[in-house]
């Protein structure tokens, strides 16, 4: 089975990350992009109960700082999703460090099919597709290793 689990800076809360690549965004490629605010998703392919994933959910998200839900953090509008994770076979060292923190948190071993598979998101405002696929593909991803998907809100997948 596979659960998915997204991680966010909390509403009202400085989210660093989406900030500097905004910074970025405006600098470097001269988009005028609003705002952007970023998740953490984890795809956990593991035999887990759903007890243990909300466990899961609850040491990945500080309570102070994150919001972290089963599925997807519902957070606002936006008008550009943009997805990034690992290809196939390219070594995804955050998910190797997720499993073994999700193991010790359930307190037992998943078993050698167990995965997690990482990705970022990235939600903006102020830009259209067109806009969304250039800072992809020119600055937030590198498309040697990782997949990119681009989306707009009225497209976008809840299961990324």
């Amino acid at each position: 089975m596979i659960h998915r689990i997204e991680i966010t800076t909390r509403q009202g809360l400085k989210d660093a990350r989406g900030e500097h690549a905004a910074r970025k965004v405006r600098g470097f490629l001269g988009i005028p992009v609003t705002s952007v605010r970023t998740r953490d998703v984890y795809h956990i392919e593991a035999d887990l109960s759903p007890k243990e994933v909300e466990r899961v959910v609850n040491e990945f998200a500080d309570p102070v700082l994150h919001a972290g839900a089963i599925g997807q953090v519902e957070d606002g509008p936006f008008d550009v999703g943009i997805r990034v994770a690992f290809k196939p076979g390219v070594a995804d060292p955050v998910g190797k460090s997720a499993l073994v923190a999700i193991q010790d948190t359930v307190g037992r071993r998943l078993g050698d099919e167990a995965a997690v598979y990482t990705s970022v998101m990235y939600l903006l405002d102020g830009v259209d597709h067109d806009q969304g696929e250039r800072i992809a593909f020119e600055l937030l991803a590198n498309p040697v290793i990782q997949n990119v998907t681009v989306a707009t809100s009225g497209t976008f997948p809840s299961a990324w």
